[in-house]
């Protein structure tokens, strides 16, 4: 289902597996083992727009690793949330 849309994000792919025990992350669809085995699987094609660094990349994670998001979208007032976090520390 990842690679019918290429065309929607050519900028860039990632994919998450989480098997109940581990997570493992792939920054390309091929590199992933043809025999892995999941019970969750997201996989994000990228689009750059706005923030064109690789720390827009996805899937992203919290600091600590225990939290995942794949975001398909953009934060309208991200300028604004982005102040107000950097004054509140």
């Amino acid at each position: 289902m990842h690679t019918p849309i290429v065309h929607r994000g050519p900028d860039g792919e990632g994919v998450l597996l989480f098997d109940g025990r581990e997570t493992s992350q792939f920054h390309e669809a091929g590199a992933v083992p043809a025999d892995s085995a999941s019970s969750v699987a997201f996989a994000f094609r990228r689009l750059k727009i706005v923030d064109l660094t690789d720390a827009a990349a996805q899937p992203m994670s919290s600091v600590n690793g225990q939290y995942w998001i794949v975001f398909n979208g953009e934060i309208y007032n991200f300028a604004s949330l982005r102040s107000q976090f950097a004054a509140s520390g």
